[in-house]
């Protein structure tokens, strides 16, 4: 394999073009248009999905990865609220034209509104499974998140805590035990004293 190819293979390997993919993927993809929909705020997602990676401070691509599927799983699941309110709305609109025309409706908005999940109880039902899928995607995230994080941090304080006492510790010189009596020195003399009180030069005066 030519290093172009490898090159091409691999993509950048560099730390600044690492840094700049991190920021392509975060920052400025995927755009807005693979997220929202027709009259959804496309600059309140922008707004969204910059501000959670200064909540978690992401630390490599894994991290600002499950912070996008966090993002677009928040608005899905806003999106998913505004439905189910949308459609009560509209079974409740319902239930009030129906009171006035037949009355076979419930005057009272919390009887109206039991009627009218009685009666699109299998629409309701959708909406549910579909919110519950949305919740479990980004909770999941946040819970993996959240692991990843914990372990980084663990490995990091586990490198420091593993550097060679040696390096921060002065040595230490121990000194020599004298030497013992009667033993012989590195220049051969003993250290032995003599048997009297009397040295050489004042026996020499008798």
């Amino acid at each position: 394999m030519t290093s172009t190819t490898a090159a091409e293979c691999t993509g950048l390997v560099t730390e600044a073009g690492k840094a700049k993919m991190r920021d392509n993927a975060l920052r400025h993809g995927p755009p807005s248009k693979h997220v929202v929909i027709k009259g959804e705020d496309a600059e309140e997602y922008e707004a969204l999905r910059h501000d959670l990676p200064d909540d978690w401070k992401p630390a490599d691509t894994p991290e600002e990865m499950l912070i996008t599927q966090i993002a677009e799983s928040a608005w899905r699941l806003m999106r998913v609220r505004r439905v189910e309110t949308r459609t009560y709305d509209n079974d409740i609109l319902v239930a009030e034209k129906l009171n006035a025309a037949v009355a076979k409706c419930s005057p009272d908005p919390d009887g109206q509104l039991t009627q009218c999940f009685h009666s699109s109880s299998k629409q309701s039902d959708h909406i549910r499974r579909y919110k519950t899928t949305i919740e479990r995607s980004y909770y999941r995230a946040i819970t993996e998140l959240r692991k990843l994080q914990k372990e980084r941090k663990k490995t990091e304080i586990g490198s420091v805590s593993q550097k060679p006492m040696a390096s921060i510790r002065p040595a230490i010189s121990h000194p020599e035990p004298p030497p013992e009596i009667g033993s012989v020195s590195q220049s051969g003399d003993s250290t032995e004293p003599p048997a009297s009180g009397f040295t050489k030069e004042s026996q020499s005066h008798f």
